[in-house]
């Protein structure tokens, strides 16, 4: 499930106005339950404005072994007001077979799509492990 959260400011005063104008922050972290099953393992994603289908952003990490989150990544301030967006990512976990640093099938790899609709202020996620939402992103790498 997406929360997005509009962050807030306590005390604000005259000088201290959150305007929240566009460009919006979008934050994603990965709960504490990939940490079991995928923790040490690389994990790579991007960031699809999915109208013309461009990667305004990538990057490659480490799933921690431990911690709650086990993954946070601060993409920056990239969303559009009213423009729809993709998050993908997959793991190199190579579960039965696979190739390390190559993204394999998703028995193989494990591969999410998180779809951010038209925000209207930043966003803040925590995507929580769940097999059943396993899909195929490795045409997008």
């Amino acid at each position: 499930m997406l929360v997005p959260v509009l962050l807030l400011s306590a005390g604000c005063d005259n000088t201290d106005i959150i305007t929240n104008t566009p460009p919006y922050n979008l934050t994603l972290s990965l709960s504490a339950d990939f940490s079991p099953v995928h923790g040490n393992q690389p994990v790579e994603w991007v960031l699809i404005r999915t109208a013309d289908m461009v990667t305004l952003a990538s990057g490659t990490d480490t799933i921690a072994p431990g911690g709650n989150p086990s993954y946070t990544v601060d993409v920056g301030d990239v969303l559009e007001f009213g423009v729809d967006y993709s998050f993908r990512y997959w793991i190199d976990s190579n579960i039965g077979g696979g190739a390390a640093g190559v993204c394999d099938a998703e028995t193989i790899d494990h591969q999410w799509n998180y779809e951010f609709r038209a925000p209207d202020f930043d966003v803040r996620v925590i995507l929580n492990y769940d097999f059943d939402r396993v899909e195929d992103v490795c045409m997008s790498f």
